[in-house]
């Protein structure tokens, strides 16, 4: 119904897109399809879902069954009533970069508004999922499954993260006059009092509930 080509080298051609689609026709449409689904497993009761037909193809080489893709950033409405038809929960792998972590913040709230149960995976910084699974072959999707979390978890996560880089801020910002107290105190006293600082910014306690 259609092609998918991959650029081997940057701009090639003066082209700056890393993947290029046939044109939408008669008989493809690419809102309405996702690669990889020829291969379905219904017997499996998930659906890992990634983007691009080649990161498809690699982690199925390995032995990662229901490995499928849109062929664009995101879902339609059509895609969306094909996933929540076939009643599998979606494991969302996107590379973790601008582009992949936008696209699945997109993505996530659309699945799970269509209720249809839903987990991602944050990959390392800078490696893909073909990276991956060309480190861990036959491992790969024993590390898709036992790694993925909910969208809630991942936002909690991100809060949480986000609270203790403003503590460790905070910390460093009055590390100068921490450290004038502590000179101005005796020093039996000056253990304990780096204790209570360490367990206030450095354990990323809240200082009001350690008061």
């Amino acid at each position: 119904i259609g092609f998918n080509k991959r650029l081997v080298t940057p701009q090639t051609k003066g082209l700056n897109r890393k993947y290029i689609h046939s044109s939408d026709s008669d008989i493809f449409k690419k809102s309405q399809y996702f690669y990889g689904m020829q291969h379905l497993d219904r017997t499996k009761d998930y659906i890992i879902l990634t983007e691009g037909v080649f990161v498809v193809i690699l982690p199925q080489m390995y032995g990662a069954s229901n490995v499928i893709c849109a062929l664009g950033t995101t879902l339609s409405e059509y895609q969306i009533n094909v996933l929540a038809k076939l009643n599998k929960q979606v494991i969302v792998v996107y590379d973790n970069d601008d582009k992949g972590i936008k696209t699945m913040k997109k993505v996530m709230p659309l699945l799970e508004s269509n209720n249809i149960s839903a987990k991602l995976l944050i990959l390392p910084n800078g490696k893909d999922l073909a990276e991956i699974t060309l480190e861990l072959k036959y491992g790969i999707l024993d590390y898709i499954l036992d790694n993925s979390i909910t969208y809630g978890y991942y936002q909690i996560q991100n809060s949480i993260n986000s609270f203790n880089r403003d503590l460790y801020d905070l910390y460093y910002k009055y590390s100068t006059m921490f450290d004038a107290i502590k000179s101005s105190v005796p020093k039996s006293e000056q253990e304990s009092i780096q204790l209570f600082i360490d367990n206030c910014f450095k354990k990323g306690v809240p200082l009001l509930n350690v008061m």
